[in-house]
């Protein structure tokens, strides 16, 4: 037998082998795959996008307060007349919600819907309100708003913002 027979032999005798494996003994292992380098015409990298993440269910929010009746103004618009409605509205006081240190969804949702509100009828900026509504930064109030926006457009129950 030459050494190619041998070679030949011994590979079909692994064959076998290991088509014969207990199914406890999992998949064979294979190598992995190299990873491939593209570069663009100037010598750059070229990065491959990374997969989106998963969206992830937004939670059960707590039920949204019936509309109240509107209430005329006859002077313009303060923080604290916004505040005093949202906090009418979920049943909550002003201090509760004027407090910083609370952070349970019952009290921070209608924070956040304060903040909205208070921006997007013009009443101050950014910087006054996040300091009105308890002391925070600017960045605060971009993320109220924008956290109670993305509600508003995906949550069923949203109807009453």
């Amino acid at each position: 037998m030459t050494f190619l027979e041998e070679c030949h032999q011994a590979h079909v005798e692994r064959v076998v082998r290991l088509s014969q494996r207990l199914p406890q003994a999992g998949p064979l292992r294979t190598k992995p795959k190299p990873k491939v380098i593209r570069f663009d015409e100037k010598g750059r990298r070229i990065v491959p996008p990374a997969p989106p993440a998963p969206r992830l269910p937004l939670p059960n929010y707590p039920p949204l307060p019936t509309p109240l009746q509107e209430i005329p103004i006859t002077r313009p618009l303060m923080i604290l007349d916004v505040v005093r409605v949202v906090a009418a509205a979920y049943g909550l006081t002003v201090r509760e919600i004027l407090d910083r240190s609370t952070r349970q969804l019952r009290i921070y949702r209608p924070r956040q819907v304060a903040m909205h509100l208070t921006y997007t009828l013009g009443v101050a900026s950014l910087l006054k309100i996040a300091r009105c509504m308890g002391g925070f930064d600017h960045t605060v109030v971009i993320y109220s708003i924008k956290r109670i926006m993305l509600i508003r457009l995906t949550h069923t129950n949203a109807e009453a913002y």
